[in-house]
């Protein structure tokens, strides 16, 4: 998890916070668990995504111009350079063909047995992961771009500029492209021609974490979580606000500890929408009204799982919560993950799946939480790490055998399938035997 400031004072705080920590406020990172797996799960196949010689040499010189005149033809003066940070590049699955690019420019189609439909040399850096519908491909860039593809062909049909970063998936619907930037903004754009139709705003806190919610589109509604703690329903044809929630609540003495950003994107099932916040809780409101169906205080920035009866939680703190979908009550807790800054879960089967930050993926018994299996990804590193546990700031010590964010994406299900997508841009497709 990464924190976004808003002015350079809070950036000395933070260093001021980190830098006074001591060995006793040191969170422990608990160790990999020991368990006898109950099954191992067999590689399907692996696919690099890989730029040719020509793609590596258009990118680097796109890099240098962009370091020298960073918005060249860019309309307004406010956009954000082109700062290269790690993406976070989920691929996505959209009729029977996974789509997925390697954040330097290359995006690719493949089938499910691994195979290369096309690929496309954008020149541009992916940074928010892909959404899919209406046969189009869309992202978002570092550069405030929008981008949408022909699914069937990878051909570029339009881009258009937003006002700054994307780092979240837009969604696409309804004749509609809706994307949500880092400044606290909604914006719609017609998916045929990426014409502006309406924008929302919000007001950004001074401190947030590096992150935003993706919107969701249903029904006519657009709904989207902001920084200041809400989820908020908006009419996808006009923009005009239907309602707002908090769920998030900024209490606190500090800015670090008044964080409270709705940054997991909203999940509809049926007519009971769930969301989460960081600092805050995870809840079920009814769609039709904005009415709180229950409310459970869990601290999270990911994406939850749901489906019939469950809801799945990846906690700040760790730990993996199931809660009954309906009636909110927490159903089990697993807690031998705790500080190993797990992703986002997915719900497979009889099994939750989730990945730690040393590249370990874990299937859970969806019953009761046990660890039944386990599969490494990643390559290996050492050194320090700023952790964000409840509205705590501490320094945690990483061993030899951790990695820096070895999974670029939580892993992606599908047809009883695991999906995953390491930082070294290669993709490990896993079966259960």
């Amino acid at each position: 998890m990464k924190l976004s400031f808003r002015a350079a004072g809070l950036a000395a705080l933070l260093v001021v916070t980190v830098s006074c920590s001591t060995d006793e406020d040191a969170i422990v990172v608990s160790p990999v668990p020991a368990f006898s797996p109950s099954f191992e799960p067999d590689v399907l196949w692996t696919y690099q995504v890989d730029t040719t010689a020509w793609e590596a040499t258009s990118n680097g010189l796109g890099a240098a111009w962009r370091a020298i005149w960073p918005w060249s033809g860019s309309p307004g003066k406010d956009r954000p350079l082109d700062i290269q940070t790690p993406a976070q590049l989920q691929p996505v699955l959209y009729q029977d063909k996974l789509y997925v690019g390697n954040g330097r420019g290359l995006m690719v189609a493949l089938d499910k047995e691994g195979n290369e439909h096309w690929r496309h040399w954008q020149g541009v850096h992916a940074s928010g992961g892909f959404s899919a519908g209406l046969n189009l491909i869309a992202y978002g860039t570092l550069n405030g771009e929008v981008i949408a593809l022909n699914a069937e062909t990878g051909e570029e049909l339009w881009r258009n500029l937003v006002s700054s970063e994307v780092i979240a998936p837009p969604t696409v619907g309804e004749g509609k492209v809706v994307v949500r930037t880092i400044d606290g903004r909604l914006f719609a754009l017609d998916a045929t021609s990426g014409e502006r139709l309406w924008q929302a705003d919000r007001n950004v806190p001074l401190l947030t974490q590096r992150g935003t919610s993706a919107p969701v589109l249903v029904g006519g509604i657009v709904i989207a979580g902001f920084d200041n703690g809400k989820v908020a329903a908006f009419r996808a044809e006009n923009g005009q606000q239907l309602w707002e929630k908090r769920i998030g609540q900024p209490t606190g003495r500090s800015e670090i500890e008044r964080i409270a950003d709705v940054d997991s994107t909203p999940v509809i099932y049926g007519t009971s929408m769930y969301a989460a916040s960081f600092n805050g809780s995870v809840v079920a409101i009814d769609l039709r009204n904005g009415e709180t169906q229950w409310q459970r205080e869990l601290s999270t920035y990911q994406n939850v799982a749901v489906d019939l009866q469950t809801l799945v939680v990846s906690t700040a703190r760790g730990h993996v919560t199931a809660i009954d979908r309906q009636s909110g009550y927490v159903v089990w807790t697993q807690k031998d993950l705790e500080n190993r800054r797990l992703s986002a879960p997915a719900i497979i089967g009889d099994y939750i799946v989730v990945a730690d930050f040393e590249g370990q993926v874990y299937w859970l018994n969806r019953t009761d939480g046990k660890f039944v299996s386990r599969y490494k990804i990643g390559g290996a590193g050492k050194g320090e790490s700023t952790q964000y546990v409840g509205k705590h700031t501490r320094t945690v010590k990483l061993d030899d055998s951790a990695s820096e964010n070895p999974l670029q994406a939580p892993p992606l299900v599908f047809d009883g399938l695991v999906l995953l997508y390491d930082s070294d841009d290669k993709l490990t497709l896993l079966k259960l035997p």
